[in-house]
């Protein structure tokens, strides 16, 4: 059984810029190719800086 998460990547400073709904293995994938935005940000701050947070969900509705 897939196991989905509610996720978030935050600034430095703790502002939320990104939140989303997947697997594990999306949860730690900072890149973003397609949202300009979202590059953006994790450019300007190093990835390493990029503040990740998430929250195990009991199923895909749920997490939605």
């Amino acid at each position: 059984m897939t196991q989905f998460y509610v996720y978030t990547h935050s600034r430095p400073d703790g502002t939320v810029f990104y939140v989303g709904k997947g697997t594990m293995k999306r949860v730690n994938y900072i890149h973003r190719g397609s949202n300009t935005h979202h590059c953006n940000i994790v450019k300007k701050y190093g990835r390493e800086n990029i503040i990740v947070r998430s929250a195990l969900c009991p199923d895909e509705n749920f997490a939605f």
